[in-house]
């Protein structure tokens, strides 16, 4: 009889299991424009190539022809004065529940000037708040612990790290800025990235940080997110900062030939949400001779990284407990 409840209250858990571990996927359509006041001779425009990471799963279903160049996609334009890019691809995302432990750590890389960890002022804070901590996984949630005293206002800029701390405000970028600023005072190298919330209001993009203690962790300070890392729709990983560009477009920078325009560049996102798949039906890293990307359908499994954890649960632990049960 015991077992039979336990089988029953599992059996009443499962809905709630299912809606706690949040599993989706979309289908994407990123457009990336950019325009000028007057042509100019040759533009280069340079978009991050997504990876599939613990939190998300993505392929690349159609885009124009490129070339890759340093984990980019490289696109050529010749005399012109507007450029737009469409790129669809399809995301599963995934929770993610991580036990923070540090096995190791990783040289400090420079930042571009927003992210100054080497201001007096960010390493004075920093110090403050890791004084009495015995480790990094300590220091990492006071700092994090720390960042969650900013008052949130979107202002649809991007302001330095000491700004933030001077100011205790700020969005999402003032969020992760910070907490990677006085990650890197604190000895723990950390890095921004950029893309989505699978929300209503997704296609305004997400900004938000990963740290290193023997393997990337994921942190989301403006939506409180350490331990148990809700899905995001990842597209650049630390990608400005090894590019040192200082535009500070999430999804792209570019470079051109002839007198500077004045010039604008906007990403738009729109999603929709799909059921999830089981294979890989497209594979974005292929080449031709001449080192040209382009899109090529391929078919590879993905089934045990897609299974739903709901599924997984519904097949392995309730016969088990059934069957204890009946036993009994």
């Amino acid at each position: 009889m015991r077992y039979f409840l336990i089988f029953l209250l599992f059996l009443l858990l499962f809905p709630l299991q299912g809606a706690l571990i949040k599993n989706n996927a979309y289908e994407c359509d990123l457009t990336i424009l950019w325009n000028s006041d007057r042509k100019v001779e040759s533009l280069e425009i340079y978009v991050p190539i997504p990876e599939d990471t613990d939190s998300q799963m993505i392929e690349i279903v159609s885009m124009p022809e490129c070339r890759i160049e340093n984990g980019a996609f490289k696109f050529i334009f010749e005399d012109t004065d507007s450029v737009r890019i469409d790129i669809n691809f399809r995301v599963q995302t995934y929770t993610q529940v991580q036990e923070i432990v540090c096995h190791g750590r990783k040289e400090i890389e420079d930042s571009y000037d927003l992210i100054d960890y080497k201001n007096p002022e960010i390493i004075a804070k920093a110090n403050e708040i890791t004084k009495d901590c015995e480790n990094d996984q300590e220091k990492v949630k006071k700092i994090f612990n720390f960042v969650q005293d900013l008052n949130y206002e979107y202002n649809g800029e991007e302001n330095s790290a000491s700004w933030a701390l001077k100011n205790m405000r700020g969005d999402c970028t003032e969020f992760s800025f910070l907490f990677i600023a006085l990650c890197k005072a604190s000895g723990i190298e950390a890095r921004p990235v950029w893309g989505w919330l699978p929300r209503d209001d997704s296609k305004v993009s997400h900004s938000w940080a990963e740290f290193y203690l023997g393997e990337w962790y994921s942190v989301d300070p403006t939506e409180k997110n350490l331990h148990v890392f809700e899905p995001h729709i990842t597209f650049n990983r630390g990608f400005i900062e090894a590019k040192e560009n200082k535009s500070m477009d999430a999804f792209a920078y570019y470079t051109f030939r002839g007198d500077p325009p004045n010039t604008y560049m906007k990403t738009e996102l729109k999603l929709k949400e799909i059921p999830h798949w089981t294979e890989k039906k497209a594979n974005y890293l292929k080449f031709s001779c001449d080192g040209t990307a382009y899109t090529e359908v391929s078919e590879s499994s993905a089934f045990f990284r897609v299974f739903p954890s709901s599924l997984c649960f519904l097949i392995f632990a309730l016969p088990f407990l059934f069957t204890c049960a009946v036993i009994k």
